[in-house]
């Protein structure tokens, strides 16, 4: 892993984290149910972002190790896999 791409997903991962432990909070005082939905698609938009992070960070690293080992084939498959999964 790229240590920029490392240092980045951490502290997204962490900024996520911290809007988890805002909606629960929100949840446990009841509030409004539209206000916690739009905190819950920000969470989901940030994780969304992150993915895309780790996947550049992969196509850089992985990826192209994978290709120059003559294993594109099963890099595109594992990879393909992992994003069909998230819908």
């Amino acid at each position: 892993m790229l240590p920029e791409v490392k240092k980045n997903t951490l502290r997204r991962l962490a900024t996520i984290r911290g809007h988890l432990d805002a909606v629960a909070r929100m949840v446990d005082e009841e509030q409004y149910c539209i206000d916690i939905l739009h905190q819950i698609r920000a969470i989901e938009a940030s994780l969304e972002n992150t993915k895309q992070v780790m996947v550049e960070g992969h196509l850089k690293t992985c990826f192209t190790h994978a290709l120059a080992e003559g294993e594109g084939e099963k890099a595109i498959t594992e990879l393909m896999k992992v994003l069909k999964s998230n819908r």
